[in-house]
């Protein structure tokens, strides 16, 4: 695409120049009887309006397409126009035509149709400026120190979650998902490399596309940054059915965890926690601070290196209700882990 003529609310004129498959497509010499890139940048003539006001498009079909001459040469400019049949909330529907350098008709497309798809602002940023564009946003714990990011499944706008996949997945990432297409460890990952691209633009003014980041597990299951060319950062995620958690940081521990706040069976607050951690908790036992309590200790035992069925061996010992502060002893350390309670969900983040 090499410029627009002009827009109206039933016209698009467009200027394109040919570049031939064989530098895009490894086809040397190839004698196609469509040009498969001409014929994506026609449609881009609409998706490029389409951005401009806040949507995707996806074709869905089209009732006939005509060739009148052979595709242009590399180089060659080409006219385009479209001409809307159809625009509505849900739909687009539309004829392509574009013209050789000399003005003869070359191609026709007739009723390509597609469906507009409705997204997040965010959303648009993370397709269209993939290495500035960020699914996830910043969360409450986010600070200079420790970059703390979230992302829900409403990010994902009308889309599926595949779409954000290729986004984000490597190739080695993708297999994972596909033979396990958990939403919520897609999630993860997502939030967990936007918190290492925040980190990298904000302390190297680095901007990275979520591909050039890669992130695996050691054998205990955690997460790790494996980028050799990058700094050495602590990765830590957490996720629950449609949102995700993760923080980095330059420690070299990091823990977080998150939960959502709901009712939970009785017993429960005893089964978890001592007495005196109880008598911690201002004002009694609320489901809030039985929550980030809960939280904080993940947190720590992530921090520390050790599963989850070490839980027992972390104490609540103090709580500061007006910073959310959780102070937690474990083995004659003392962890501090800072807790927060968003509408129904709780989460909390530890630094040793």
């Amino acid at each position: 695409m090499r410029s627009f003529d002009g827009m109206s609310d039933t016209h698009i004129g467009a200027h394109m120049e040919a570049s031939g498959p064989e530098a895009h497509l490894g086809m040397p010499g190839a004698a196609m009887i469509f040009e498969p890139l001409l014929l994506d940048a026609l449609q881009q003539i609409v998706g490029y309006r389409a951005w401009l006001d806040g949507w995707f498009l996806m074709p869905v079909g089209m009732k006939r397409i005509s060739r009148f001459g052979a595709p242009p040469r590399p180089g060659a400019q080409i006219r385009a126009c479209v001409r809307y049949r159809k625009l509505d909330g849900r739909r687009v529907e539309a004829d392509y035509e574009a013209y050789d350098s000399d003005g003869r008709p070359w191609i026709r497309v007739d009723s390509l149709e597609a469906w507009r798809v409705l997204s997040p602002k965010a959303l648009l940023e993370a397709n269209h400026r993939p290495r500035e564009g960020y699914l996830a946003q910043p969360g409450p714990l986010d600070s200079a120190a420790v970059r703390f990011y979230s992302v829900k499944v409403d990010n994902l706008g009308d889309l599926p979650p595949d779409w954000a996949a290729r986004l984000y997945l490597r190739p080695d990432e993708w297999a994972i998902y596909q033979r396990r297409p958990a939403l919520d460890w897609l999630l993860g990952r997502i939030a967990a490399k936007d918190a290492v691209r925040a980190w990298l633009c904000q302390h190297r003014k680095l901007l990275l596309h979520p591909l050039e980041v890669e992130i695996g597990n050691d054998p205990d299951g955690a997460p790790r940054l494996r980028v050799p060319s990058l700094p050495s950062l602590a990765v830590s995620i957490a996720h629950i059915a449609n949102e995700a958690v993760a923080g980095v940081s330059e420690a070299s521990r990091l823990g977080v965890d998150l939960a959502e706040v709901k009712e939970r069976q009785n017993g429960f607050a005893g089964f978890a926690f001592r007495a005196e951690e109880l008598a911690c908790f201002p004002a009694g036992p609320s489901e809030s601070w039985i929550h980030r309590a809960w939280c904080a200790k993940e947190a720590a035992a992530k921090a520390s290196g050790l599963g989850l069925g070490q839980l027992p061996q972390f104490r609540i010992v103090g709580v500061e209700p007006e910073t959310g502060a959780v102070e937690i002893e474990f083995g004659g350390i003392r962890l501090i882990a800072a807790t927060r309670h968003e509408g129904n969900r709780a989460m909390a983040m530890v630094v040793p």
